[in-house]
């Protein structure tokens, strides 16, 4: 999960011979949370800002495994909304609506006729974000 201001990370859970008492999460390179399961919720980040998160195992030896691969991950804009799409009305070129969680911009100058698929048409529109 993915807002402006926070990230919610999940992985599988890692093995080890002796077992895995706790994960430590590294953002940007930095240890900033130990935890028991297998997710967290990092929160008071930036918007529209890239981080790049790791994860290591701990068992319960205290030896720690090397560190999963980075993933980059970057916040949403502040609390950007958009109207939901209305295959009936009118839309100016640069216009951006929202249908069934992706963020399209309209191409060019056009009224809806009704036709529900006219939203996935390219010709029309551009969609920015896919869900």
């Amino acid at each position: 999960n993915l807002t402006s201001n926070s990230v919610e990370l999940k992985w599988n859970p890692s093995t080890d011979n002796i077992g895995v008492k706790e994960y430590q999460v590294l953002r940007d390179g930095q240890l900033i949370q130990t935890v028991q399961g297998t997710t967290f919720i990092d929160q008071n980040l930036t918007a529209n800002k890239e981080y790049k998160y790791a994860v290591k195992a701990v068992d319960a030896a205290g030896n720690t495994s090397i560190q999963s691969e980075i993933l980059p991950v970057k916040t949403k804009d502040q609390n950007v909304s958009y109207e939901k799409w209305d295959p009936k009305k009118a839309y100016t070129k640069g216009d951006k609506v929202e249908h069934q969680g992706t963020v399209y911009e309209a191409v060019q100058n056009h009224q809806g006729n009704g036709d529900p698929n006219w939203i996935f048409a390219l010709s029309l529109w551009k969609p920015l974000t896919i869900k």
